[in-house]
């Protein structure tokens, strides 16, 4: 749940669904290596 009662059109699978400044860290103080995890791909989007 990201927020309540905001309306969301339907969803298919192969849509993108972005959330802009979510997370609790920066990529610069992130644990990169953490678990042997794939690194995360940057998307811009203008």
């Amino acid at each position: 749940v990201y927020k309540r009662q905001v309306p969301v059109p339907p969803l298919s699978p192969g849509d993108v669904v972005a959330f802009g400044m979510a997370g609790a860290y920066a990529w610069n103080i992130s644990h990169h290596d953490f678990l042997m995890h794939p690194k995360p791909g940057f998307h811009y989007l203008r």
